[in-house]
C-alpha cells in the first residue's frame, strides 16, 4: 500500500478520486480563460513545427504530437486556440495530480488542495498553463507517475508514464531515481517491481529514439553525430558564467522565477532572489522533519527529495531562464512544505490564495491576436525540428 496514512486512506473515494479532479478541471479553467493574447517567438516556432508535421525535437521528443494530432482533428479551429488549451489542459492535469500525490503522501484535505492551488497560482505554472506550448504536459505527466508511484503498486503504468513523460521532455529522467524507490516501498518483491519497471522504461524509450535515429539516415550524417544530437539535445558544453557563481547564481534564480512574480527593480529582484528559495528550503525541510518525527508510516516520502537534489543542479547545463525544468522538483518542494502547516489552518490560507487567483483573472477576452492557419504536411517529418 505505499506509504498512505490512516487519514489519506480513511477518505471516501468520492474525495480521494473527486479533489484532485475538481483541482485538475478549475485550474484547466483557470488557464483557459486566462490564455496570453498571442504566442511568443517560441510559441509560435513550437506551432509551426506540430502544423507542419515536424513535431520532433531532439529536448522533447514527442511533445508536439498531441498538438498535431489535435490540429488534425479540428482542422476548422484556430491553431492558437487549439494550442493553448492543450497547455491549459496539460496545466489542469498538472495541479490535480499534484494534488492527489499530496493525498498520497498522507496529507490532509486541506494541506493537500492548498499545496496545489499554491503551486498552480505560482509564476511558472501559471506561465506555462496559459502559453502556446506545452511544456507543462511533461510535468504534468511526471507528477501524474509520482502519484502512482505512492501507492506502492502499478509498475508497469509507472514505466510507461515515466517514459512518455520523458520522451516530452527529457530532463524528466532526473525524476526516475527517486519515484522508482518510493514505488518499491512495502512490495513484497522490490527488485522484480524495480526491473518491470525499468524494463517497460527502456523499451519504449529505446524504441522512441531508434526510430528518430534511424528517420535520420538519408540525411548524411553518421549514426554518432545523430545519436549525440537525440541524446545531449540542449546541453550546453559549458558554463557562461565564472564557475565559482555558476550554480548558486542559476539554482537561485531558477528557484526564485519559477516560485515568485518578480519585481522589475533590481534590488528588489535581487533581495527577492534571495529570500523566496531560503524560504522555500525552510518550510520544505520542516515539513520533512515533522514527517519524519510525526508520521513514522511517512518516511519514505522523504525519498521525493531526490528529485529536487538531481534536478536543482541540472540547472548548470541547461538556460537557467528555462524554469520549466524545475517545475516538478518545486512543486514537490512547496508541496512539503505545506505539510508543515495543521489542516485548519491550510484551509484559512486557502482564502488568500483565492483571491489572488481571482486577481489575476482578466476582465476581457485576452484572444487578442489570431494565428493565420497555413496548411499542414501530411505526416510526420524526417527530421527532428530544431529552435
Amino acid at each position: 500500500m505505499g506509504f498512505l496514512d490512516s487519514r489519506s486512506q480513511s477518505l471516501p473515494r468520492s474525495w480521494r478520486v473527486g479533489l484532485p479532479v475538481a483541482m485538475g478541471l478549475l485550474f484547466c479553467l483557470l488557464y483557459g480563460l486566462n490564455l496570453a493574447s498571442g504566442p511568443a517567438p517560441d510559441g509560435a516556432a513550437f506551432l509551426e513545427m506540430a502544423k507542419s508535421g515536424h513535431w520532433m525535437h531532439a529536448q522533447h521528443l514527442i511533445t508536439g504530437l498531441p498538438l498535431y494530432g489535435l490540429l488534425l482533428a479540428f482542422p476548422h479551429q484556430d491553431p492558437v486556440v487549439v494550442s493553448g488549451l492543450l497547455s491549459a489542459a496539460s496545466g489542469g492535469l498538472a495541479v490535480g495530480s499534484l494534488c492527489r500525490l499530496g493525498l498520497g503522501m498522507g496529507l490532509g484535505r486541506g494541506g493537500a488542495t492548498l499545496g496545489a492551488a499554491l503551486v498552480g497560482l505560482s509564476q511558472g505554472w501559471w506561465t506555462h498553463g496559459t502559453a502556446y506550448e506545452v511544456h507543462i504536459l511533461a510535468v504534468g505527466l511526471t507528477l501524474l507517475a509520482a502519484a502512482l508511484a505512492v501507492t506502492g503498486r502499478r509498475h508497469l503504468r509507472l514505466g510507461l508514464l515515466l517514459a512518455m513523460a520523458i520522451l516530452c521532455h527529457k530532463t524528466m529522467v532526473l525524476a526516475v531515481p527517486a519515484l522508482v524507490l518510493t514505488s518499491l516501498v512495502g512490495s513484497k518483491r522490490p527488485g522484480l517491481a524495480a526491473l518491470r519497471t525499468l524494463a517497460v522504461l527502456t523499451l519504449i524509450l529505446g524504441a522512441a529514439y531508434g526510430l528518430a535515429a534511424t528517420s535520420q539516415l538519408d540525411t548524411g550524417r553518421t549514426l554518432e553525430q545523430i545519436g549525440r544530437e537525440l541524446a545531449l539535445g540542449e546541453l550546453r558544453d559549458g558554463a557562461d558564467r565564472p564557475l565559482n557563481d555558476q550554480i548558486p547564481m542559476r539554482a537561485r534564480h531558477a528557484l526564485a522565477y519559477t516560485v515568485a512574480w518578480l519585481p522589475d527593480n533590481g534590488q528588489a529582484r535581487q533581495v527577492l532572489t534571495w529570500v523566496v528559495p531560503g524560504l522555500l528550503v525552510l518550510f520544505s525541510l520542516l515539513g520533512s522533519a515533522l514527517h519524519w518525527r510525526l508520521r513514522p508510516q511517512h518516511r519514505h516520502a522523504l525519498l521525493l527529495w531526490l528529485w529536487p537534489l538531481l534536478a536543482l543542479p541540472a540547472i548548470w547545463f541547461f538556460e537557467a531562464g528555462n524554469f520549466e525544468y524545475y517545475l516538478g522538483p518545486v512543486a514537490l518542494l512547496i508541496l512539503l512544505g505545506c505539510s508543515a502547516l495543521p489542516e485548519r489552518f491550510s484551509w484559512v490560507l486557502l482564502l488568500p490564495i483565492a483571491a489572488l487567483g481571482v486577481q489575476r483573472f482578466p476582465a476581457e477576452a485576452p484572444l487578442e491576436q489570431r494565428h493565420e492557419v497555413q496548411p499542414r504536411r501530411e505526416g510526420p517529418a524526417r527530421n527532428p525540428s530544431t529552435r
